[in-house]
């Protein structure tokens, strides 16, 4: 989820995609394609993009969150699956 509370993003681990929720509403905005088995998702703190680590293709996906679409695939070590952040500040 955003810092604002604005969207939240749900990785779909066996559908290869990433659904986004409106934050208040709860209405479904979109469905992303992103790499095999998404695992995990971490918003950057600037907003503007979210990361998904996808276990299965060994790669991080960086979708742009203005269009919602993706605009970046970087390869990962083996078996990416989550970001380290578990605790709030």
């Amino acid at each position: 989820m955003t810092r604002d509370g604005g969207r939240l993003f749900v990785a779909n681990q066996h559908g290869d995609s990433v659904s986004v929720f409106d934050g208040r509403t709860y209405a479904a905005l979109a469905v992303i394609k992103t790499g095999d088995y998404p695992e995990d998702i971490l918003v950057a703190p600037d907003l503007t993009h979210a990361f998904v680590a996808c276990w299965m293709d060994d790669e991080l996906d960086s979708i742009d969150i203005a269009p919602l679409k993706i605009d970046r695939k970087m390869p990962a070590g083996a078996g990416p699956r989550a970001f380290g952040q578990f605790i709030a500040p």
